[in-house]
């Protein structure tokens, strides 16, 4: 069997021009409502949204099956982007499971203000099939924060996406781009990123400070654990509670944990950890929710740190306290 496997491994993988993903579903969705918008472009073979067992909720994302490739198309080409509720759409084309397709979300960063998806998949076209692109923008613009991801096909269309666009000079550029992997279980051969330097260039990783230090958003130095990336959230309301900072996040993307750090008492103490399943949707939670104001607090979200990066030198109370035991203080919500 494990030979069968490593074989399929080895060819190239083909994608199924039927079976779609769709992400960015609304937490409250009915599986009618979800088929009401789909079969309206063709006939289904089979659909299913994803539920948390507990709540009935969605998790965020389900999978349509159209009877034919030419439905399919169609449905990328008039669904992606739709608006439901507060939620904008993204319809792809799912991948098949295999070792090749996992972790091949790539992270990149040092774009210009006016990059857009067009300009990613132009930049990253000869490493295609393109599953999906984005940039990041700034809160309430179109003005690109410089950072963005591409999902490729399989790990080897990445390693040669990395090998020949990193630290490379795209034309009407004056700086170069950097090109790696957005997780991080992956060799510096490839992209990964080490501990920040501090001016002086002692070998410390410079404190996570309210404004300076930029990593904050860059999810390449963030833990991760089986559900997703985990998320730092700091000066919180004391009356914030797991399931409205469930609420604040899920308008970004797919939380799959919650928790809000307590006293022996039971109260809040002010701070705690959202994971969510995957880097672009955490990225843009970051990005948009940093310092925005929660019922009169700003409040501070970045990324909480690896292990290896905090261990390496910071010396800052802010990540002291994410040295606890996080897992026993989650709230599992998928």
């Amino acid at each position: 069997m494990a030979d069968e496997n490593s074989g399929q491994d080895s060819q190239e993988i083909e994608i199924s021009k039927t079976n779609l993903i769709v992400n960015y579903l609304p937490p409250v969705f009915s599986d009618d409502e979800f088929r009401s918008i789909f079969s309206a472009v063709g006939t289904l073979s089979s659909f299913k949204v994803v539920r948390d067992m507990k709540t009935g909720n969605t998790l965020g994302y389900g999978f349509v099956n159209y009877e034919t490739t030419e439905d399919a198309e169609k449905a990328i080409q008039t669904i992606n982007g739709h608006k439901v509720q507060h939620k904008t759409l993204k319809v792809a084309y799912a991948r098949p499971k295999s070792a090749k397709t996992k972790k091949t979300n790539l992270y990149i960063s040092g774009l210009q203000p006016s990059a857009d998806e067009s300009h990613l998949y132009q930049l990253f076209d000869a490493h295609g099939p393109i599953i999906q692109a984005r940039v990041l923008c700034h809160p309430g613009t179109e003005i690109c924060t410089g950072s963005g991801f591409v999902l490729l096909m399989t790990t080897d269309k990445c390693d040669a996406a990395i090998a020949a666009l990193h630290r490379t000079t795209p034309a009407g550029y004056d700086k170069p781009i950097n090109v790696k992997y957005s997780h991080t279980n992956v060799p510096d051969s490839v992209g990964s990123v080490g501990p920040i330097r501090n001016p002086r260039g002692h070998n410390r990783v410079t404190p996570m400070g309210k404004r300076d230090f930029n990593a904050a958003a860059d999810p390449t130095v963030a833990e991760r654990n089986e559900l997703g990336i985990i998320i730092f959230v700091r000066n919180l309301p004391l009356e914030t509670d797991d399931t409205s900072l469930f609420s604040l996040f899920s308008e970004h993307g797919v939380v799959r944990k919650v928790a809000i750090m307590k006293t022996q008492e039971g109260g809040s103490k002010g701070f705690g950890f959202v994971t969510m399943m995957n880097d672009d949707e955490a990225t843009r939670a970051v990005s948009k929710l940093n310092h925005s104001t929660l019922k009169g607090r700003e409040i501070e979200v970045r990324f909480k740190l690896r292990k290896d990066l905090e261990n390496s030198g910071v010396n800052n109370m802010q990540q002291n306290t994410q040295m606890m035991n996080f897992d026993s203080w989650c709230l599992e919500l998928g």
